[in-house]
């Protein structure tokens, strides 16, 4: 089973014997020779390092034997997918599909680094997209760039077949004229014969079952839900939600032109604002701790703080050295420092952040709100 964002992060944060080993590799629009010699260059960056550790010949293939497989002469480039991460430490191997394209680079050290892949997950978390029409619904879920397909066990194929045995129970009465009359025109029917308010009717009856499969597939799930459909039927389907993460806005226009990847490009920047605004809120509480001598920001302490448990949100830097977190050189001053703080704080289940440095102006980054009842050796003031 494939390990969710969290879960993947938690695995890799976990403690394990090192060396632990980090590579990440942008995936070129076409190439893939180009692709298999840029891998092969920084797994001989790794060689060299591990020599120079005193890791040799079998005991440094064992490391490294599940990375050279992982790129070869097969394309491994998917739909939504723009980079690889690859973990490796003794009897350990992970490979993560990114949905940026990170820069090159390669890292051995006592941690992972986790740096890129971590601001990477809080920008694609999961979410869904239901496609719905007539001629069926289709729910897609979408977590890190990847867009797989999920069942919706005991929902008829399309709205046709699932109304077939519906009965409308119209009443429908008879009533006859005149005899000459009846012979010429038969009898008049009266009643709720079949119309708008029928097919609208049909339509919510379709789209209540719909709900409710949908409902019971993505259970306790509570990330955001994403509907695409014509505009007609959105006050429809809203009539007969029950899940509460089903956003407001939605993805115009019949779903069935579309193929998964363009419904998930259009839905991706319809929850990026709602994970943006979620990704604040961390921040804001420790931007609330500040002069309260609950926030550290001196590195000695903070390592110490994170080592023992202490840290209940770590905010690091959504730029450092000059880049981007995608882009983060592990072999820069203070990346060691961070991966340290992400990986130990992740350990014992703290939350990481990011802001910009305007955010914290006159403050250090990264910081951390401690929990509660601890008190700051030099508190953020």
């Amino acid at each position: 089973m494939e390990l969710t964002c969290q879960e993947l992060l938690s695995e890799l944060a976990s403690p394990r014997t090192g060396p632990l080993i980090s590579l990440y590799l942008p995936f070129p629009a076409r190439g893939i020779p180009k692709l298999w010699l840029q891998w092969r260059n920084l797994l001989r960056n790794v060689e060299g390092e591990l020599e120079s550790r005193g890791i040799h010949g079998e005991e440094q293939e064992k490391l490294l034997g599940p990375a050279r497989e992982l790129i070869g002469k097969k394309d491994p480039r998917q739909p939504g997918i723009l980079g690889v991460a690859g973990f490796l430490a003794p009897q350990f191997f992970r490979a993560v599909g990114l949905p940026e394209a990170p820069a090159a680079t390669w890292s051995v050290g006592e941690h992972f680094h986790l740096y890129p892949l971590v601001y990477l997950m809080r920008r694609h978390q999961r979410f869904h997209v239901l496609a719905l029409s007539a001629n069926g619904a289709r729910l897609i879920r979408v977590e890190r760039g990847m867009a797989t397909p999920v069942e919706l066990p005991g929902l008829p194929a399309n709205m046709r077949e699932a109304l077939q045995f519906h009965d409308r129970d119209d009443y429908l009465g008879l009533h006859t004229t005149a005899a000459g009359a009846v012979a010429v025109h038969g009898a008049q029917f009266h009643g709720h014969g079949v119309g708008v308010d029928d097919e609208k009717s049909d339509t919510v009856l379709y789209f209540r079952m719909v709900n409710r499969v949908v409902r019971h597939t993505l259970g306790n799930d509570a990330g955001p839900l994403v509907l695409a459909t014509v505009k007609a039927n959105l006050p429809l389907y809203r009539e007969v939600n029950t899940y509460p993460g089903l956003l407001e806005a939605c993805v115009p226009g019949n779903p069935d032109r579309l193929k998964n990847e363009r419904l998930v490009q259009a839905a991706f920047a319809l929850v990026e604002p709602t994970f943006r605004a979620e990704s604040a809120q961390p921040v804001k509480r420790v931007l609330g701790g500040l002069g309260q001598g609950l926030v550290e920001e001196e590195p000695m302490y903070l390592r110490t703080q994170a080592r023992d448990g202490g840290v209940e949100i770590l905010v690091l830097p959504e730029e450092e050295a000059g880049q981007t977190p995608c882009g983060a050189d592990p072999h820069a001053e203070g990346c060691a420092l961070i991966n340290q703080l992400i990986s130990q704080t992740m350990a014992h289940r703290g939350s990481v952040a990011f802001a910009s440095g305007q955010q914290f102006a006159g403050h250090r980054l990264p910081c951390a709100l401690l929990r509660h009842g601890r008190r700051a050796v030099h508190p953020v003031v």
